[in-house]
């Protein structure tokens, strides 16, 4: 499901457990990216106690104690914990269920996800075509639970009659309306799935006042995957010793980098994830970007975007991308200021914004979502923060190409 919500977005885009006593996350800030100012050298007091900070750790790190201050180029770090760090935080398992049924009768499907049953998020949406929602937990009676609709219907909620269970039964109230909602776990056309966090930590760094670098990952693990070529599973359901390969491979050693993966549609036959992340090197330039995936469930056979388009779609859909930019009301401050530079592939000024970078074997940066087709633009490439477009799948239909998933998905949701 969603990344930005959701996924989410998932997935969010999907979700920090608590940093510990001594230290806040170092995340880095959604924000423009821009040259950091390396730091003054450092001169560390006698006796003086530094800790290391990194995301979702317990270990406070005690130095040996320094006698003298010595030059930055001669500064030598104190002896800090590195490699995969073990932590409950890190452990506790992710519960995701996924329902389907009805909502004031029309067909619909829910996905809600846990570590503490006070903790509830999720989403929803119909199948006929209304927007994805989020659902956030908000109070629990005895033998009722709330939970709250999405920012953007702050007054909307699902009163749900018993406890999350295999069934959800209840009413969606606000704005005027109350609507029944009658749902069943179900994984039919799906996959089971979970998340499992690593954390990977490295030494400080010394002329970056010891700043220690680390790697985490999010992992999506899927626990029913399809049947079929074994590369499939390896990939959708990879071992522990994978897990730590492949963060291994991707660690840099001078960053804090974050990867999240996150499920934006999980129906029809149809897998759709990604994997965003954001690059922070100590004493560099921020920067982040998105990969996305695609399977068909019912031929376990990886996808690309562009094999579900029409040939030709390039054009059409950068109009689509361009049309939405400029009008769509998340976008008004930029627009209202013609602060869009747009390029074409020679960096000439172009009344049309590029496609996001388009993988060969994978989705690159444009995603199918519940909702439609989204394109996702770095920081690098429209000067905007993390910069997602959505064409509704309405609008994407004379794009798609007759007899494929994509097609017989939009066939099945009468769109």
């Amino acid at each position: 499901m969603k990344r930005t919500r959701a996924g989410w977005q998932l997935a969010g885009g999907l979700l920090l457990v608590a940093a510990l006593a001594s230290c806040q996350p170092e995340r880095p800030k959604k924000e423009p990216a821009r040259m950091a100012t390396k730091p003054e050298p450092a001169q560390p007091r006698a006796g003086q106690l530094q800790e290391a900070s990194y995301p979702d750790t317990s270990v406070t790190v005690t130095p040996t104690p320094v006698v003298a201050a010595e030059p930055e180029e001669t500064l030598k770090c104190p002896s800090q914990q590195s490699g995969f760090v073990s932590n409950p935080a890190l452990r506790r398992r992710w519960v995701v269920r996924r329902y389907v049924g009805t909502i004031g009768g029309q067909a619909a499907t829910a996905v809600l996800q846990w570590q503490n049953p006070d903790s509830i998020t999720g989403s929803f949406y119909m199948h006929r075509g209304s927007r994805e929602k989020d659902l956030f937990f908000y109070r629990k009676h005895p033998g009722q639970v709330v939970l709250e609709v999405g920012a953007e219907d702050s007054q909307s909620q699902w009163r749900l009659s018993s406890a999350i269970s295999t069934m959800l039964a209840g009413t969606w109230q606000g704005d005027g309306h109350s609507q029944r909602i009658v749902m069943r776990e179900s994984y039919a056309q799906a996959v089971r799935y979970t998340f499992k966090p690593l954390l990977l930590v490295g030494s400080g760094l010394a002329s970056y006042h010891c700043e220690q670098p680390w790697e985490r990952h999010n992992f999506l693990v899927v626990l029913s995957p399809p049947a079929g070529r074994a590369a499939l599973r390896r990939r959708l359901a990879p071992s522990l010793a994978a897990r730590h390969r492949q963060i291994q491979a991707d660690y840099q050693g001078d960053c804090k980098m974050w990867y999240e993966d996150q499920v934006r549609l999980n129906d029809f036959d149809l897998l759709s994830y990604q994997t965003s992340y954001t690059e922070n090197p100590i004493g560099g330039t921020v920067s982040d970007g998105t990969t996305s995936w695609l399977v068909d469930l019912r031929t376990s056979k990886f996808l690309t975007i562009a094999s579900q388009l029409q040939p030709g779609y390039a054009l059409p859909l950068r109009r689509l991308l361009s049309k939405h930019l400029l009008h769509d009301e998340q976008f008004a401050d930029y627009t209202s200021d013609n602060r869009w530079e747009w390029h074409d592939a020679r960096q000439n000024p172009s009344q049309l914004v590029s496609l996001p970078d388009i993988g060969e074997d994978d989705g690159g940066a444009l995603t199918l979502t519940v909702d439609g087709l989204e394109a996702t633009y770095g920081s690098q490439m429209l000067r905007r923060w993390g910069t997602s477009v959505i064409i509704p799948y309405r609008e994407l239909r004379p794009l798609v190409r007759p007899g494929t998933p994509l097609a017989r998905m939009l066939a099945a949701r009468r769109m």
